[in-house]
């Protein structure tokens, strides 16, 4: 068989000036990363968050588990991916990869879980400054990292495959800006006893930062009247533990927090939480008889 190519080749001869050309612009693309494919969904560098590795699990030879800590700023979904892609590659001779990342460092250093074999000693509540997580398995097919804003609660988690192609919108937010971390919110024990209820509604401003500022409520009400002070109370602690992710403007928002009380059995525990941000949050208790 014939050699076509070569043939074609020879027939019309490419120009010096055409390969000279031609190796420029191979050259200039190798330096300055750019390609003749499809853009990447990604079109600035990824920058890998500053994090620190706290309580590492030394098991088996292909499977890791770690606490890193870092700032709550960097919970934000684009550095999240950034992180997730960060950890792939340092840990890339390794099966199965599992990342908890925390607020705290503290927290990092000292909770400890029993799927690594530790054994569960009195702490502190660590897993509350659990705000993410990095799961590598391709067994499962799954290289993945979640954000779980209310502590490690995966109801209220948001799933960023890797690697990304396009950002998913998060679970819980508000003004298009993800809600970074905060509390789970609770019902006042003794109002609960009481069996009592009603709803609290607030408005706040949204600094560039992502903290909360100008926290005022609108309206409150409650059944018994006596209720009200502790409703309130609790709508303002829980909020100050609201934080969301950075941005280049101010923004406002408003939420109404509705406290009832269930006395059906298939509540699980004896409260539960739903969230429909940005109208409201229901707090759903189930006094102890």
């Amino acid at each position: 068989m014939r050699n076509t190519s070569r043939l074609h080749a020879d027939r019309f001869p490419i120009p010096q000036v055409g390969k000279n050309l031609r190796a420029f612009c191979f050259v200039l693309f190798a330096l300055t990363g750019i390609s003749f494919g499809a853009a990447s969904a990604n079109s600035k560098p990824c920058s890998v968050p500053h994090y620190r590795r706290g309580y590492v699990w030394k098991g088996k030879p292909d499977f890791v588990m770690l606490n890193i800590s870092m700032a709550i700023d960097d919970f934000a979904p684009t550095r999240l991916a950034c992180l997730g892609e960060h950890l792939r590659k340092r840990y890339s001779g390794r099966n199965e990869v599992l990342g908890l990342i925390f607020d705290s460092h503290d927290a990092a250093k000292y909770y400890t879980h029993p799927l690594g074999g530790d054994s569960i000693t009195p702490q502190p509540d660590w897993s509350a400054h659990e705000h993410a997580s990095y799961h590598f398995d391709p067994e499962k097919n799954e290289n993945a990292i979640y954000l779980t804003p209310v502590g490690n609660r995966a109801e209220f988690e948001t799933k960023i495959n890797l690697p990304v192609k396009s950002l998913p919108s998060c679970t819980l937010q508000m003004q298009g800006r993800c809600l970074l971390t905060m509390t789970k919110p609770q019902y006042p024990w003794e109002t609960l006893k009481a069996r009592a209820f009603g709803s609290v509604k607030v408005r706040w401003q949204i600094e560039k930062s992502g903290k909360l500022k100008d926290i005022a409520v609108i309206s409150a009400d409650s059944d018994p009247s006596a209720a009200k002070n502790a409703l309130v109370e609790e709508t303002l602690a829980n909020l100050r533990t609201w934080r969301f992710e950075p941005s280049d403007k101010k923004t406002s928002a408003e939420v109404t927090y509705v406290y009832k009380i269930v006395e059906r059995p298939g509540l699980g525990g004896t409260l539960q939480v739903d969230f429909d941000l940005p109208n409201q949050i229901l707090i759903q208790g189930k006094p102890l008889r």
